[in-house]
């Protein structure tokens, strides 16, 4: 056997040793391998995912009442000989009411959220928030809920409305939020 069919030999021997050990860890990480023109989307605990919140909510409600209260009493009361002497008494009473109220909310946001946990049947639960200071105003935006993997698009992003159990908040503190606040007296006037 010459050197060159011997070298031949113990790297086709190596090779088919190593060969069976990468197959194995390749089995064992194939859920972390991704094609190479496949974008990466978050699966595991850490990984990031974008949430689009697009929500729009309105409501209105409205009532009528009304009550009419008619009483009245008469007597008469006359002596043998003598006009009768009468008298009557009537109780009237009327109310009439009507109320109406009417809110249009609309939020749209883009939030990076985090992968806090996979659940056993494969959701992901996420969780992030947002906090901005503009002209002396300071807002947050919290998200949290849980995504459904195939509610993932390819760009790693998920609509809001694809998020169960799904958490939203906005809050504002600063000047606008203050302005936007009813005063003090109108607020002891709408407890009466």
């Amino acid at each position: 056997m010459t050197a060159m069919s011997r070298a031949l030999a113990i790297a086709g021997l190596v090779l088919s040793l190593t060969a069976g050990s990468c197959s194995a860890v390749q089995a064992r990480q194939a859920r972390d391998w991704t094609a190479l023109t496949a974008d990466r989307v978050a699966t595991r605990v850490g990984d990031s995912l974008t949430v689009i919140v697009q929500e729009n909510a309105s409501a209105a409600n409205s009532a009528q009442s009304a009550a009419r209260r008619n009483a009245q009493l008469g007597a008469q009361a006359a002596r043998i000989g003598q006009a009768p002497d009468g008298g009557d008494l009537a109780l009237r009473g009327q109310y009439q009411g009507d109320g109406s109220s009417g809110r249009s909310d609309r939020l749209a946001a883009q939030i990076s959220v985090t992968v806090i946990e996979v659940l056993a049947n494969g959701d992901l639960r996420v969780a992030g928030e947002q906090m901005m200071r503009v002209n002396g105003q300071n807002t947050r935006i919290s998200v949290s809920g849980r995504a459904r993997p195939a509610d993932i698009s390819g760009g790693n992003t998920i609509l809001s409305t694809r998020l169960s159990d799904a958490r939203i908040a906005y809050d504002g503190e600063g000047m606008v939020s203050r302005s936007a606040r009813p005063g003090l007296a109108a607020r002891l006037l709408s407890l009466f």
